[in-house]
């Protein structure tokens, strides 16, 4: 089982949460934290349903914007997930959803006049037959409701008459509106990450005035620290140039990226005319204007992605301002901000939306932004909560928020403590923010490594000591923020070995927690736990078993009996048991846990999956191998069919099972197993992964057992340097991996090299698990066979005592007194030991100054290995061959990398210096190593269109087949930017025309979805080498059905046709070519359509034609370009109605009078 989710009860404000700033260890978001979280916000509830016909009036990335047909004055919107969408992981859409609620529902945020207004929460039913059901049951959606908007989203609107009637002026005036919602998003440390038209949607204002109103919060950033590090999405077209680049961002740069998004949605609206007229720049040709003002939507935006990938933005602006009809002051105004906001360089740009929006309305004063504590303004609780849920900020984070002194800071804690007590909330707040950690919405840090990793970690004791004193003295020593903080101090203590001290603590936070909270407190409950946990890791096991059984009856009567916590704290009891060898009844417990989770969670939750790992491990440490064998196997085809092949579930299991195939003396098996297992996992996660780390670890393993020592010591002698690297020598994973090489050193015959490293072992796990913890005294037991290898007896004899002394509380093996020779393979319980770990843990960040004095060809120790990587990378940037070589000769990391996971070879490719790559290369550069985004050293030099990088990369064995982002090989990246000299070689390399991305597209799909000026070529060079025109994607779409729907441009069009697409194609709701042109209001594309004799009658799921669903749109000239092409006026949908009648019950007479005059000619 995994300890990480019996967090310890850390400082409050030092976790994260909302997307996308989540821990990579959190609990994954599901529908009870989405629950949770909307309660807390008091987020009503809505007794409606979103039915499934309702009209599409906007869509986002993260779901569709759905208008009600009912009376247009009391129309909702909905907000859904769309059924594409639902074939996304659970925890990835609610991670949206709840962040969407936290940015909707902050006070701050709720009432401002151009942020779309939240008005509760309604569901969906997902019908049997959809993506989001399985055959059995129906699945229930969340569904936002928001108040309905008159003229759909911005994109929509600019193609209406009421648009086209504006004045330059007026159009400003909407782009100075939605800045000052983004510069309010900004002032509260939010941003959008997703700043375009359709994100924005348009109403009427009581007095007649029109008001737009951001949307779409699915990707925004909530409570980033200055010092995270942030992914971005954003949609192609929209999103900042270096989004394509750099894989995160700090905070600052972050909003950058808004500014970017913010000035591009600008010019499109209030220059959009210019985008309409040709305009010459180093591109593609300016497209051809139509009359029909939503194709001309259409090409403008074309156009605008064709000057933004020519780098031409800036340019086209200062061109057309010059003839612009407006005044000069605006002309000055609107240079003065497009200069600011669309630099490629992030560095020229404004700071932050604050400053966009200064610029746009002329101020050249800066706005201040607020300080609560500062102005005087009296914070509320939302203030000093944890995403409004939690509780009082700390000292520390209060001083650096208002600058002020230990007054301010205690006003600020008096503050939210009296708020809280008079609002009878105090407990409440206890109760949520136990249950936000439960779920994983929040995720706290080990806090042992945080301080390590910013360089405090002897000062900490100092502070947190200090802390507990003097907020003890402002709120009282029992409050639950100087719990929480004495439980830091314990797990310091802790890793500082100082155990009587810890014992003392121990008890008093025990007694204070049940004395103030009482027993039955969900803190009460989680700080035992915590206990619980910490018994167990020190090889107190009949002490944890004890906490573990008392916690679950607590969690039992208060939460019940088969809520997961509960479950969690049986499955702790039974693991306890199992160390006591009261096997049975572990294993009785396991089944029953499994029983229950099924039922409330499912098969899939990972919950399930997590304790059919726990039974199977207590298979193996039985040696009921068949049995282990039979649950691993279902357990990995389980988490495959869930997660995927090479997810780390998927994986855990499969290296347990090679252990399992190893014990049962199928050694070919166990080996090619694990190998495996490893090989995968260094593709997905990379070599430095701590479950990369763990699966070499279980290769070594197998290779000492069956004695082949010097294929174990290179790969244990690898994950003992790399750990070291990541973690640091005193570690428990380091130590893990020393002792294995340790032993490897041993079994070599290289006594003195395992003595001394063994003894490094020894010190260490004294100070990090405790004189008396199993570790400790296994490690004491190695080194003791050691010395009797050396002849040593009288050392041995020393440190056998010692282990005597210290193993009153458990009993390990011991080995033969006077052992001379090499051990053999170790038994079964040591290797099950080894098999059974299913915890996932975070690598933290890198300790680059932490070189282990074991490894032989460490760099020395006294070097600046910060400086050395730095000047590394920037002359693999600047092509620098002879500085590269020179730093190689000193003994630079060549697999170093970046803040973004790239290596020297990845900077070099990517600026296409053919000399150092080969350079690099020849120097062992690791060719397929991943950045964090998975882009290889070959992607890089595709993204650039680096011909001869490439060639030279696939000639040496890159891996063109690798998948980055989006589940995409690199022959999908160069379709969709349109690479062609690229394309060429990875196809005359014989890459995989047909390989699908995570939504089932290949290649083909990319080369139009991106707005490649290139597309076009890019389509007729994938087709020539027999690309499949008419593969699928997961929603059953062709290529042609895709184009239509979401590019819908008539030169790629006519292309797909010429080359044979074909016309009637039918997506998986049943939708063709036709249809979703009609839905487009494409008359360009419909026409061509109608041209090549497409069929009019084709159906949806609703039973509609192309003309019933153009007449429920109100597309009239779609309508009239079916009625001169002879369509049926008559036919019949599903619900009896045609096209006439929806015309007329939509209200639209225009329609409704076109239909009438044809049937009058008709007759």
């Amino acid at each position: 089982m995994s300890f990480d989710r019996f967090t310890t009860f850390d400082d409050p404000h030092l976790f994260t949460s909302a997307y996308p700033v989540r821990t990579k260890d959190s609990e994954p978001c599901n529908f009870i934290t989405f629950l949770a979280t909307a309660q807390r916000l008091r987020i009503p509830f809505l007794s409606i349903t979103w039915e499934a016909h309702r009209s599409i009036i906007g869509a986002g990335a993260t779901s569709r914007i759905n208008q009600t047909l009912v009376n247009l004055k009391n129309a909702f919107a909905f907000k859904r997930i769309g059924d594409g969408d639902r074939r996304k992981a659970e925890a990835e859409i609610y991670e949206c959803l709840i962040s969407e609620l936290m940015i909707l529902g902050h006070p701050e945020i709720r009432n401002h006049p151009n942020i779309v207004e939240l008005q509760g929460i309604c569901w969906d039913i997902a019908p049997k037959s959809s993506a989001g059901a399985t055959e059995a049951t129906e699945t229930v959606w969340p569904v936002l409701v928001f108040q309905k908007s008159q003229y759909g989203d911005m994109y929509n609107f600019a193609g209406l008459p009421v648009a086209r009637e504006l004045s330059i002026n007026d159009r400003i005036k909407i782009c100075r509106d939605i800045g000052n919602a983004l510069a309010h998003l900004h002032l509260h440390g939010i941003i959008h990450g997703d700043i375009k038209p359709q994100n924005v949607l348009i109403f009427r204002s009581e007095d007649g005035s029109l008001s737009p109103k951001v949307a779409d919060f699915g990707f925004s950033v909530l409570g980033a620290k200055d010092e995270d590090q942030i992914t971005l999405h954003g949609t192609p077209l929209w999103r900042a140039p270096e989004l394509d680049e750099y894989p995160t961002f700090s905070k600052s740069d972050a909003m950058k990226t808004d500014v970017f998004s913010f000035g591009l949605l600008c010019l499109w609206f209030i220059l959009e005319e210019h985008l309409l007229q040709p305009f010459s720049f180093d591109g593609p040709t300016p497209l051809s204007i139509a009359d029909n003002p939503s194709a001309n939507g259409k090409l403008a935006v074309t156009q605008l992605a064709n000057l933004k990938s020519a780098g031409a933005l800036t340019n086209f602006v200062q061109r057309v301002l010059v003839k612009a009809n407006t005044s000069i002051e605006n002309k000055e105004i609107l240079q003065d901000f497009f200069s600011a906001c669309l630099s490629d360089d992030p560095g020229s740009r404004g700071a932050d939306m604050i400053h966009a929006v200064d610029k746009l309305t002329g101020n050249r004063t800066p706005r201040v932004r607020p300080e609560y504590l500062a102005n005087g303004t009296a914070p509320e609780d939302d203030d000093f909560g944890a995403s409004f849920g939690g509780f009082g900020k700390t000292t520390e984070e209060q001083r650096l928020l208002s600058k002020q002194d230990k007054a301010a800071a205690r006003l600020a804690i008096l503050n939210f403590v009296v708020r809280q007590r008079q609002s009878g909330m105090h407990d409440n707040a206890g109760l949520f923010y136990t249950g936000m950690l439960d779920s994983g919405l929040i995720s706290l840090e080990d806090m042992v490594d945080l301080y390590r990793r910013h360089g405090v970690f002897e000062e900490a004791e100092g502070i947190t000591n200090m802390d507990i004193q003097r907020l003890g003295e402002v709120i009282g020593p029992d409050h639950i923020i100087v719990v929480s903080l004495k439980s830091i101090l314990l797990t310091i203590l802790e890793s500082k070995g100082r155990w009587e001290e810890v014992g003392k603590l121990r008890s008093e936070l025990m007694i204070t927690v049940k004395k103030s909270l009482g027993h039955r407190h969900p803190v009460t409950i989680t700080i035992t736990q915590n206990l619980a946990r910490d018994h167990f890791l020190q090889g107190q096991w009949r002490e944890a078993a004890e906490l573990w059984e008392d916690t679950y009856e607590t969690s039992k009567l208060v939460l019940g009996k088969e809520h997961p916590q509960s479950l969690w704290n049986l499955s702790g009891l039974a693991e306890a048991l199992q160390k006591l060898n009261r096997h049975a009844e572990a294993t009785q417990i396991y089944l029953e846990i499994i029983d229950a989770s099924k039922r409330t969670l499912g098969e899939e939750h990972i919950d399930t999956i997590s304790f059919m790992g726990d039974l199977a491990a207590a298979y193996v440490a039985q040696g009921r191998f068949n049995e282990a064998e039979e649950g691993l196997l279902n357990l990995s085809l389980v988490a495959q069919r869930f997660f995927g092949h090479d997810d780390e579930h998927t994986l855990n299991a499969k290296g347990t099972l090679a252990g399992v195939y190893y014990m049962q003396g199928r050694y070919g098996e166990a080996e090619a197993l694990a190998m495996e297992t490893a090989d995968i996992s260094k593709g997905r996660l990379g070599i430095e992964h701590p479950n990369t780390l763990s699966h070499m670890h279980t290769i070594v393993v197998i290779h000492r057992g069956q004695r082949k020592w010097e294929a174990a010591k290179e790969i244990a002698r690898e994950t003992f340097r790399i750990s070291s690297k990541i973690f640091g020598f005193q570690h428990k994973d380091t130590l893990t991996y020393a002792n294995e090489l340790a032993q490897n050193y041993q079994g070599l015959g290289r006594y003195e090299q395992a003595a001394k490293l063994g003894l490094e072992i020894v010190e260490a796990s004294k100070k990090v698990f405790g004189p008396q913890n199993p570790s400790t005294l296994s490690s004491l037991q190695h080194l003791t066979t050691t010395y009797r290898c050396q002849g040593l007896d009288v050392d041995a004899e020393k440190l056998e005592k010692e282990i005597e002394g210290l193993q009153p509380l458990i009993s390990i093996p011991k080995q033969a007194q006077h052992y001379r020779e090499p051990p053999t393979a170790q038994s079964n319980d040591d290797f099950s030991a080894d098999f059974s770990k299913f915890q996932i843990s975070d690598p933290g960040t890198r300790n680059e100054d932490f070189s282990p004095d074991s490894v032989p060809d460490a760099l020395d120790p006294a070097q600046d290995y910060m400086a050395i990587n730095a000047a590394f990378f920037g002359a693999a940037r600047k092509g620098d061959a002879a500085e590269v070589e020179r730093l190689l000769s000193m003994g630079v990391g060549i697999e170093a990398r970046t803040r973004a996971g790239g290596t020297a070879l990845s900077i070099a490719a990517r600026e296409g210096h053919v000399t150092v790559v080969e350079m690099l290369l020849a120097n062992g550069a690791d060719i397929n190593a991943e950045s964090i985004t998975l882009y290889t050293p070959l992607d890089y030099a595709v993204w650039k269109d680096h011909a001869e990088v490439v060639e030279l990369l696939l000639a040496r064995g890159a891996d063109m087949e690798a998948i980055h982002d989006h589940g995409g090989t690199t022959l999908h990246k160069a379709a969709a930017f349109g690479k062609l000299a690229s394309i060429k070689l990875l196809l005359d390399a014989g890459a995989n025309l047909e390989a699908q991305d995570e939504d089932g597209k290949t290649p083909l799909f990319w080369a139009f979805c991106f707005f490649s000026p290139n597309a076009v070529a890019t389509l007729e060079l994938l087709l020539e080498r027999g690309a499949n025109i008419e593969a699928r994607n997961n929603l059953g779409m062709t290529p042609l059905l895709d184009a239509i729907e979401t590019f819908s441009n008539a030169p790629i069009i006519e292309l797909l046709l010429r080359k044979g697409a074909d016309i009637e194609a039918r997506d998986n709701m049943g939708w063709s070519p036709l249809l979703w042109a009609a839905e487009e209001e494409d008359e360009i594309i419909v026409e061509i359509l109608l041209a090549k004799g497409a069929d009019t009658e084709v159906r949806n799921q609703f039973g509609q034609t192309a003309l019933s669903w153009a007449c429920r749109r109100g597309f009239e000239d779609v309508v009239k370009l079916l009625l001169e092409h002879g369509v049926n006026i008559a036919t019949r949908d599903d619900e009896g109605k045609t096209p006439l009648d929806w015309a007329r019950e939509m209200g639209f007479d225009a329609i409704s009078t076109l239909i009438n005059t044809w049937q009058d000619k008709e007759i």
